[in-house]
């Protein structure tokens, strides 16, 4: 169905849902500007929540910038007036959360349907936070300042990464990957690699990044709450609509930096890492799946066998 006010199209997904969801409603609506939305109604909840996911992550960070994505990630949520999304939903004992992919970056968050924001108390909590959600994509001014903290943050966080044994083993895939892959880059990021550049540099590249990435073409959005999928639907165009030419204009020329395709590992050599962990008598072992067209090498074979 479509709307000739809005110009937005909706239609019913298609979902099998365990018998505990049948008194749940959920529809879709699609932008003009190409915004996918999900709209699900459960009338059975006392929570709303919505995510946001852009089509983005550190496999395009530039060469010079490891951990520019996950830098902008920051920036985004706690670098300007943004922030009083975060504020809001933590004060009301609600939670947020927000986490940079490989080619996909997320922003969410849940909060109690009767929690309420002293700016706009004549309004449903969800119809004012997601007003904030939605300016994620819209135009960020970043200035030194912000910047400069977030990076200390992008810093702990990675300090902390040296000690999950987790975060470890991931790293230890980045390592065996070819070069020529962004897989192998460092993600994350730290001081080091994100003050390489002037900070003049580094905003002309974050300001870059978010104007070419986070656009409606290359966004979906997820909403959850007790109201009707009628009321969810109206909150949705009126937070996140725009005019479709706009949108274009605006974005006129931007590509994705990398097309996700390309082998990650060298399959015709001996992969191997070994990391010694002195606080476990565990052995783990992370190693990357093939596909049906791909071969394990023999090697490979054998040296799982023994393994196990």
């Amino acid at each position: 169905m479509s709307s000739s006010i809005f110009n937005y199209r909706t239609s019913d997904p298609c979902l099998e849902l365990p018998d505990s969801h049948a008194h749940r409603n959920y529809e879709i609506v699609v932008f003009p500007t190409g915004l996918r939305c999900l709209l699900i109604s459960d009338s059975s909840s006392h929570n709303v929540a919505a995510s946001m996911t852009v089509g983005c992550g550190s496999f395009d960070d530039t060469l010079e910038i490891n951990g520019l994505a996950h830098l902008c990630e920051h920036l985004v949520v706690l670098g300007g007036p943004q922030t009083r999304l975060r504020q809001v939903v933590t004060n009301s004992g609600g939670s947020m959360n927000a986490y940079t992919g490989s080619d996909q970056t997320s922003f969410a968050f849940e909060i109690s349907s009767h929690a309420k924001d002293d700016k706009h108390e004549d309004l449903f909590i969800l119809d004012s936070l997601l007003h904030i959600l939605a300016s994620y994509s819209e135009k960020i001014k970043f200035v030194p300042a912000s910047i400069n903290n977030e990076i200390k943050s992008v810093h702990e966080e990675h300090l902390l990464n040296t000690s999950n044994m987790d975060k470890i083993l991931w790293h230890g895939l980045r390592l065996l990957a070819l070069d020529r892959h962004p897989f192998s880059r460092f993600a994350t990021g730290n001081s080091a690699t994100l003050s390489k550049v002037s900070v003049k540099s580094l905003i002309s590249e974050l300001s870059h990044y978010h104007a070419s990435q986070f656009m409606h073409e290359n966004m979906a959005v997820v909403i959850k709450g007790p109201q009707s999928v009628n009321h969810l639907r109206k909150v949705a165009l009126n937070s996140f609509y725009k005019n479709a030419s706009s949108e274009e204009n605006a974005n006129s020329g931007s590509k994705k930096t990398f097309s996700g395709k390309g082998a990650i590992f060298d399959l015709t050599q001996e992969n191997l890492l070994v990391i010694k962990d002195g606080d476990t008598q565990r052995i783990r072992i992370c190693f990357p799946m093939f596909s049906e067209h791909e071969a394990v090498p023999t090697s490979t074979q054998t040296l799982l066998c023994n393994l196990i």
